[in-house]
């Protein structure tokens, strides 16, 4: 009962392996040595069937409050494919429910308990609360022992009101004996994806849209001076609008081509397809690769866990990213009374990318607006954006050019940001009598960022605005208005 023992060994290569329930396996060479004093450690974290509140670690039987236990390991191997570690939860556990469409909460533990407040979870990184994104950014992976999702009323017990939805208490890895050797490991994955095959969104080819507007579209109902002198059908602020498909038909009403003509112009246009066009020279295929170092070790008073971990991220529509993250955690026994933790973790994020033609949706783009012609040569996208007329006389009271060339913008700016995450996370232990401990833990957090987004001369933005700004005379009233 006071750990005392005695055994004969049969020579002085021989190593002791002692092991208890609650605590670290020791292997302990014995050497040349008579008497051996050996401390285990505790490892509560380390055992399946316990569960970790962020406050104390308690066995199964004895937590009253509905709970789920996720293995690391399981979300390391999802998160690697994904690259978000909260959202490879989903489909581990019951109860909890991620939205990854945007515009509502993403996660949901205990269903909706309130028609506005906020559904937010609170997650809970080695005893202390950090935000979502946070987790994301800052944690590696392969770094988490495990997940502890408490879904019930217990949990606002233990965190008070910010746990009313739930809270996610994530534990990561520590060193641990290993004789004062290194343990290192490392895992590396690459993820490709292709671009998206716009068959599947079921749009309009231009053949149907032309055909569509010519059923319906009636230029003596939408009469040409009224569509040019007022906002008819068109959002406050906006310019005068026909589309090109709308033009053939007022010149055709207005008497100024032949109805053979007008089918013509049409006709050329319902051959035109441009959903090629906007997968080659808009898009690039998304791509992930990560690749992550970590070292383990640690003798009888000290042990150490450590990584590094890089992440290149190639997005769909032209945006590239970096990120680095180093952590190190340190487990000291500084006395058979006190024992102290300290983890340092260190995320930075680089991104460096061209800027995308800010009136270019390539969801909704009109199918027969190419991008490039048969010649290689950029094609205009200004009619989308006003009718010529309100261009030309635009250009000549500001002598700007304000041709709107979608392909040209990607090379008239960029658009690069950096943000650092520090952390520093301190824990003291004193065991005052037996069966009472002090615990204290602090946590300092810091975040900065810097973003630039450069626009040149001549792209479309400086030269829209040069010609908002241009000096009229009081015969000639500004064409433009601040949008």
């Amino acid at each position: 009962m006071d750990g005392d023992f005695s055994i004969t060994v049969p020579s002085d290569e021989t190593v002791l392996r002692i092991s208890y329930m609650g605590f670290e396996t020791m292997e302990v060479p014995v050497g040349s040595a008579t008497h051996l004093a050996v401390r285990m450690r505790l490892a509560a974290t380390e055992l399946d069937g316990v569960v970790v509140t962020g406050f104390q670690t308690i066995s199964q039987e004895r937590s009253a409050g509905a709970f789920n236990i996720i293995s690391g390991q399981n979300v390391a191997e999802r998160a690697a494919q994904s690259g978000s570690i909260i959202g490879s939860l989903e489909g581990l556990t019951t109860g909890l429910s991620i939205n990854h469409g945007g515009g509502e909460d993403m996660f949901l533990i205990r269903g909706t308990n309130s028609a506005h407040s906020n559904r937010q979870p609170l997650f809970v990184v080695d005893g202390v609360p950090m935000s979502a994104e946070n987790v994301d950014l800052m944690v590696n992976e392969h770094d988490i022992h495990t997940f502890t999702v408490l879904k019930d009323a217990t949990a606002a017990s233990i965190w008070g009101a910010q746990a009313a939805n739930g809270v996610i208490v994530i534990t990561t890895r520590r060193g641990r004996y290993t004789d004062r050797r290194l343990q290192v490991a490392y895992h590396g994955t690459i993820n490709v994806r292709g671009r998206p095959d716009f068959n599947y969104l079921n749009l309009m080819s231009s053949q149907q849209l032309i055909r569509a507007a010519n059923q319906i579209f009636d230029p003596s109902v939408y009469s040409f001076n009224e569509v040019m002198t007022t906002n008819f059908g068109l959002p406050i602020n906006s310019f005068p609008l026909i589309f090109p498909h709308e033009q053939p038909w007022y010149d055709f009403h207005n008497n100024a081509i032949s109805a053979a003509e007008r089918d013509r112009r049409l006709s050329a246009l319902s051959s035109l397809d441009n959903r090629s066009q906007i997968k080659d020279l808009l898009m690039q295929p998304e791509f992930m690769t990560r690749h992550s170092l970590s070292v383990t070790g640690g003798g009888q008073n000290y042990a150490v866990h450590g990584s590094f971990m890089y992440e290149h991220y190639q997005g769909l529509l032209l945006t590239n990213r970096n990120r680095y993250a180093v952590n190190l955690r340190q487990d000291f026994n500084i006395a058979p009374w006190i024992s102290l933790d300290l983890t340092t973790n260190l995320a930075m994020v680089n991104d460096n990318s061209a800027l995308f033609p800010e009136h270019t949706n390539v969801n909704n783009l009109l199918p027969y607006m190419m991008l490039r012609d048969a010649n290689g040569n950029n094609l205009s996208h200004a009619a989308l954006r006003y009718h010529e007329s309100i261009m030309f006389l635009a250009q000549e009271r500001s002598r700007t050019n304000l041709d709107y060339v979608p392909l040209d913008e990607l090379n008239r700016g960029f658009n690069q940001g950096s943000l650092l995450n520090t952390r520093i996370n301190a824990g003291l232990t004193i065991r005052l009598v037996e069966g009472l401990n002090f615990e204290g833990r602090y946590q300092y957090l810091r975040s900065s960022g810097l973003h630039e987004e450069f626009r040149d001369a001549m792209s479309y933005r400086t030269r829209f605005e040069r010609a908002q700004f241009a000096t009229q005379d009081s015969t000639n009233p500004p064409v433009f208005h601040l949008l």
